[in-house]
């Protein structure tokens, strides 16, 4: 009795390894991986119709990325999450042959399309739609066809933005070590100043005064100052010293 008993149990052992071997070799099998040899240079994000249809461009050179033709730099880490799910996918299944009413959030007014390039050739394109149950899988369309993928990895990433993805990344310079400034516009304008003898100077445009200006030398930090200057508590108290009418003056002695 007890030699039947073992053999039943140990004829049930089996039957389970076999069991998860057939499910260990049927995952390996299902999952379909898509990989490019190369990691793209330029990604273009384009948001479906519900957002304009706004397009951002990612751009690499060497470790680093920039955004846009303003070479905005770009957070390495977010820029490279992208780039890396845009090169490797690995596609879990078929959902769907197509998107019906935006259950998977492909319809051309949501899906988010990303395309790939690589050296101005065009290697990839997917079209991004919502998370699936666990964050850790999406669903896309490949390479313009309908038909829903299920795939590995938090593709939510593609619905960013330029002030999203823009590096935060802060530089800490002692003010001692500052002796010269300059700034540009996109527009074209620009100044720059720099520290002669301990005071800075404007060294690209000379300041011009009208007759009506007051100028206030101060030690203070002049953000403080120009909030002073709009307080109510000032505005009252400068009144007593206002003179003259049609222009109202403030002589500097006062």
């Amino acid at each position: 009795m007890k030699t039947r008993k073992i053999i039943l149990l140990a004829l049930i052992a089996v039957l389970v390894c076999v069991y998860a071997i057939q499910l260990v070799s049927a995952s390996k099998t299902d999952v379909k991986k898509y990989y490019l040899e190369e990691t793209p240079d330029e990604i273009v994000i384009t948001k479906g119709s519900n957002a304009d249809n706004e397009v951002m461009t990612l751009r690499s050179e060497g470790e680093n990325w920039f955004i846009n033709d303003n070479r905005y730099p770009a957070d390495s880490y977010e820029a490279g999450q992208i780039a890396n799910l845009i090169k490797n996918i690995k596609v879990l299944g078929v959902v769907a042959s197509q998107d019906i009413n935006d259950r998977y959030g492909l319809s051309v007014e949501s899906a988010i399309t990303a395309q790939a390039y690589k050296d101005g050739k065009l290697v990839r394109t997917i079209s991004v739609g919502k998370s699936a149950s666990t964050s850790q899988q999406s669903y896309i369309c490949m390479e313009g066809k309908k038909e829903v993928l299920l795939v590995s990895g938090d593709y939510s990433s593609f619905n960013t933005s330029v002030d999203s993805l823009r590096n935060r990344k802060l530089y800490s310079l002692s003010t001692g070590e500052i002796v010269g400034m300059s700034a540009s516009t996109p527009e074209g304008t620009s100044f720059s100043i720099e520290k002669a003898d301990g005071k800075w100077e404007n060294c690209d445009n000379d300041a011009a005064v009208s007759g009506d200006a007051f100028i206030y030398h101060h030690n203070q930090n002049g953000k403080f100052m120009g909030h002073q200057f709009l307080t109510h508590k000032f505005l009252q108290f400068k009144v007593k010293y206002a003179t003259g009418a049609k222009v109202v003056r403030i002589l500097g002695e006062n």
